[in-house]
């Protein structure tokens, strides 16, 4: 008997609700290690959640869903993958020692961007329509706020060069990102179970963090209950459940709409930093968030194919 097609929809209220409850989830990830990195570096949080959450993974397609792992991925695909997620959080955890979580949050989530052209070059089936190149160029030109203009973007105790820098290292994060999805579109990943190239992710992003770490003598666990229930939440709700909702939606609803939707994680991270946190909102950071989320909801809602190439928050 042909296995039945699930039926895929626009977001109705129920998935509208769940969605904006997964972007204020991701939204708060940056500001949550922001707020700790007194207490334990922002590059360690990445190496113990990596780590503690691709152990949730692996024993979660393993034992609950008895997932069948494409065999022979793991040297080459899951390598590829797993050195880019690490790569991208190296420069998460190193930036976020300069910028505030709002800032390292929007320059994240250019990733579409490179995957929207770097997929328009590499496949007939992937071209961009003249409307979202227009997306691209807007949210290009946010970007170019922040670095040409870094006194009206940027704010902060340290110095200009160093705050740029942190911003070098959250739009690097970003391309790697972006380059990590890409990578997946163009390999057998793309027919594996999302749980093997999820663990991959993570368990890349674990050995890429410690090597740093160990070598900078950044192992400080300063914290006490707060810090404990921060990587709790880092852990378990972010890296695992978040996930498992994530894709159990994308099973149900349109990917651009969700694609969309997600891009609420960095406004919802700058609200938060500033809320919380007390970092500015100044003019500029404020005109570039504009530029970049305009941009990228314009790339993702002109595509007409509904194409899964959108990619899952961090």
């Amino acid at each position: 008997m042909a296995q039945a097609r699930r039926i895929v929809r626009p977001l109705d209220a129920a998935g509208l609700a769940i969605m904006l409850g997964l972007c204020l989830v991701w939204g708060f990830q940056q500001v949550a290690m922001k707020a700790m990195a007194g207490a334990a570096d922002p590059l360690l949080q990445v190496a113990i959640r990596s780590s503690g959450a691709a152990v949730l993974v692996w024993a979660y397609s393993r034992f609950w869903r008895r997932d069948r792992w494409l065999a022979g991925l793991t040297w080459r695909e899951g390598l590829l993958v797993g050195t880019l997620f690490g790569v991208e959080y190296l420069f998460v955890g190193i930036g976020l020692r300069h910028v505030g979580s709002g800032l390292m949050s929007i320059l994240l989530y250019t990733a579409p961007l490179f995957v929207a052209v770097s997929l328009h070059l590499t496949l007939r089936e992937e071209r961009l329509t003249g409307r979202q190149w227009a997306g691209c160029l807007l949210s290009f030109a946010g970007v170019v706020v922040i670095f040409l203009r870094p006194g009206e973007a940027l704010r902060g105790e340290e110095g200009a060069a160093l705050l740029l820098a942190g911003s070098l290292c959250a739009l690097l994060a970003g391309f790697c990102w972006g380059m990590t999805t890409v990578a997946v579109r163009l390999t057998r990943l793309s027919g594996a179970p999302f749980a093997q190239t999820l663990f991959y992710q993570l368990l890349g992003g674990a050995l890429c963090a410690w090597p740093v770490v160990l070598a900078e003598g950044r192992t400080g666990w300063e914290g006490g209950l707060d810090l404990w229930l921060l990587t709790f939440y880092q852990t378990v709700i972010v890296c695992f459940a978040s996930y498992l909702v994530w894709f159990w939606l994308l099973q149900r609803y349109l990917a651009s709409r969700l694609g969309a939707m997600s891009l609420l994680s960095p406004v919802f991270a700058a609200a938060l930093g500033a809320a919380l946190l007390r970092e500015p909102l100044t003019p500029g950071f404020l005109l570039a968030t504009a530029l970049i989320v305009a941009g990228l909801v314009t790339v993702m809602l002109h595509d007409r194919r509904e194409r899964p190439r959108l990619l899952p928050p961090r």
